[in-house]
């Protein structure tokens, strides 16, 4: 790797590509799941604060997705009233 390739944070590794020579490719890694930084392997957010932020974002969705599932059974309930209640 070459200086001005560290300096930039780039993490690459040359390999060997059959009879043409070295071919650069990127060190294996993952990217955040929150923020899409860089990461490790074996890692699956960069920080504390990604994953609890990522957390926190996916309960939200959970919960809206429970509001609108209870939403429309209320809505068919009060349709089916209104449909076949004596009116």
């Amino acid at each position: 790797m070459s200086p001005r390739d560290r300096r930039l944070g780039r993490n690459l590794y040359y390999a060997p590509l059959g009879s043409r020579g070295m071919v650069e490719r990127p060190l294996p890694h993952k990217h955040c799941r929150e923020c899409g930084t860089s990461i490790g392997v074996k890692d699956e957010y960069c920080s504390k604060e990604c994953r609890t932020t990522h957390d926190d974002r996916i309960r939200g969705k959970k919960r809206q997705l429970l509001w609108l599932y209870f939403g429309g059974v209320a809505l068919f309930g009060v349709a089916m009233l209104m449909l076949f209640g004596g009116g």
